[in-house]
């Protein structure tokens, strides 16, 4: 079974949804590279290169692409489950080699990486919830995700079985259109040390959680592209 039919099965079932009040939003890409984006008020999240947060390049197969977030923004009961778990935007798999299984959240950030960092506030409480800014808040959600898709059983055997798992930060850095915010802060370009790590693959970052499902964690800019 693809994902996109495990999870509007055994997953629902798993933590007690309706399913009647669920729909699974998701492509098959035979595309050789495009872009993801997350803006999903347009017609497709899958982009032409070069107009999206996220470059894939090196399809050599038919991929499904999932859109989680939507997926997962349906879930309105259990509230305990839905208000204690993050999600992510997509899920990208390669069922037909069992090769790559992607966990993919995108996002974006005005002038440079420093805006990545910059500490996120609750819009409720004023408080401070993501110190370490967009670059912490990726990382819950694509830990959350994963721990939330490998606590269903038939899921975690799928998963398990992939050969290349992967949670990925994509993001885009945008420059300011105010001219005396261009000057004051300069469009920082990709960080040439990531950059240089990087390649095709994404810079490869720590995280235990992640980690600890057997995935790794990476993240990249727009400025480069991901291999599959």
């Amino acid at each position: 079974m693809r994902i996109s039919e495990l999870l509007s099965s055994d997953f629902l079932d798993y933590y007690q949804v309706r399913k009647g009040d669920i729909t699974i939003v998701s492509q098959l890409i035979r595309r050789e590279s495009f872009d993801m984006d997350d803006d999903m008020s347009q017609t497709s999240f899958v982009k032409e290169v070069g107009q999206g947060k996220l470059t894939i390049i090196g399809n050599k197969e038919c991929i499904e692409v999932v859109a989680y977030d939507e997926f997962f923004k349906q879930i309105k009961k259990p509230v305990l489950f839905v208000s204690t778990h993050k999600h992510c935007d997509y899920l990208i798999v390669s069922d037909d080699t069992m090769e790559n299984f992607l966990i993919v959240e995108l996002t974006s950030a005005l002038g440079g990486t420093y805006n990545l960092k910059k500490p996120i506030t609750n819009k409720k409480t004023g408080a401070i919830e993501y110190p370490g800014g967009k670059y912490e808040k990726v990382e819950v959600q694509l830990a959350d995700s994963l721990d939330t898709l490998m606590a269903v059983p038939t899921i975690k055997k799928k998963i398990d079985s992939y050969h290349r798992k992967i949670c990925l930060m994509g993001y885009k850095i945008i420059a300011y259109d105010d001219e005396a915010m261009r000057i004051t802060h300069p469009f920082q370009r990709y960080l040439a040390v990531e950059m240089a790590e990087t390649g095709s693959n994404g810079a490869i970052v720590h995280n235990a959680k992640i980690e600890s499902f057997g995935f790794e964690y990476r993240r990249i800019s727009n400025e480069a592209t991901f291999s599959l």
